[in-house]
């Protein structure tokens, strides 16, 4: 019985961390040194964004900072609309600046759900 409890709690905890925190990891260390905006950042957050949504709902009895994970794909996802309109926009450097540093804070902010 012991061994038929241990093999259903592995298929659950296997069948509910859909969501890659290596993903997030690997976009966050990668856009948190990005110096203009371009389609490539906006794809990226938004492929982080949909890593994090598929965590909570799937994951949460196992996660403890299943909010902040949710929190997390909301911001990216708006993150990734500013970024997709600021992108097709011709900003003043100190725009562009602002942006930048939001991204950054967003990835880096990502990347500390995760961990």
């Amino acid at each position: 019985m012991k061994t038929v409890f241990t093999a259903a709690l592995f298929v659950l905890v296997i069948g509910c961390a859909h969501y890659d925190p290596i993903a997030i990891e690997q976009l966050s260390q990668k856009n948190q040194h990005v110096s203009a905006l371009t389609t490539e950042v906006c794809e990226d957050l938004y492929a982080g964004a949909r890593a994090l949504s598929e965590g909570p709902e799937r994951a949460y009895a196992w996660l403890g900072r299943a909010r902040e994970i949710d929190d997390a794909n909301v911001i990216m996802r708006k993150q990734g609309v500013v970024c997709y309109s600021a992108e097709a926009r011709d900003l003043s450097s100190k725009g562009q600046e602002r942006i930048l540093d939001a991204f950054k804070e967003t990835w880096k902010s990502a990347e500390e759900v995760v961990q």
